[in-house]
């Protein structure tokens, strides 16, 4: 099921972490993500697949994190 129509109801901010070695988000998928969502972070882990946390579990949590710290949540 395609939820692309359903993004823009989305008002909070998102971060998308995306696995440079992974074929699952074309360059086609990242600018619709960024079409539709007006206030989207991404980050592309260069040396990553589809499992964004590998092979840096450590980066991945410091960056959502620091995601989670800018808005305040934690």
């Amino acid at each position: 099921m395609e939820l692309w129509s359903e993004l823009g109801a989305l008002t909070c901010p998102v971060l998308l972490v995306v696995g440079g070695l992974s074929p699952s988000v074309s360059a086609a998928d990242l600018e619709r993500y960024r079409r539709s969502l007006p206030d989207l972070r991404v980050e592309v882990f260069d040396d990553s697949g589809h499992e964004v946390f590998r092979p840096d579990y450590e980066r991945f949590m410091l960056l959502v994190e620091g995601f989670l710290a800018e808005l305040d949540v934690l």
